[in-house]
């Protein structure tokens, strides 16, 4: 590979900014998470779009079921997908989450209980932040199918970090 045809960005402190936000709003949330928990970073359309379109992720347990903590920072909209095989049920935990189901929109806020069936499109925003948990069914990597196809083609849409919560 020749080093004119690589391109080499240095984006820790893109992501140190993320994980600083994503810190204090769990905090401001009264969240607990485990230490041991993956933070899952994800980019859609790349990482200097991500306060527009991202979310993060915190993946407590991936087994027959799974649990994750959902940070939607304040002005973050996740865009539309659907999964084939996996079924959600998210529980608002803070802030108010504007969720669409189908081009449906609803409002939700803490405590709200919303269960999202195999095939149906949803996306959802948070003009303020909001914090959620995402019970499921096992989440499978090949599971998550965005309408818009310039996702699907962004192999770099997803950063992951262990050991991010001392």
């Amino acid at each position: 590979m020749l080093e004119s045809n690589t391109e080499r960005r240095d984006v820790r402190a893109k992501v140190l900014s993320i994980v600083t936000r994503v810190r204090a709003l769990l905090e401001q949330s009264k969240g607990v998470v485990p230490g041991e928990a993956e933070l899952e970073i994800s980019h859609h359309y790349g990482i200097d779009k991500f306060d527009q379109f991202g979310i993060t992720m915190v993946t407590v347990v991936n087994r027959d079921y799974c649990k994750k903590l959902i940070v939607v920072l304040p002005g973050q909209t996740h865009p539309e997908q659907f999964h084939n095989r996996k079924e959600e049920t998210f529980h608002v935990l803070h802030g108010e989450l504007n969720l669409r189901l189908d081009g449906e929109e609803q409002l939700c806020g803490p405590g709200d209980v919303v269960t999202i069936t195999p095939g149906t499109r949803h996306a959802f925003d948070s003009p303020n932040g909001a914090v959620f948990e995402e019970i499921s069914s096992t989440h499978f990597v090949d599971d998550s199918h965005y309408t818009d196809p310039a996702i699907a083609s962004n192999s770099e849409r997803k950063t992951f970090l262990s050991h991010w919560i001392s």
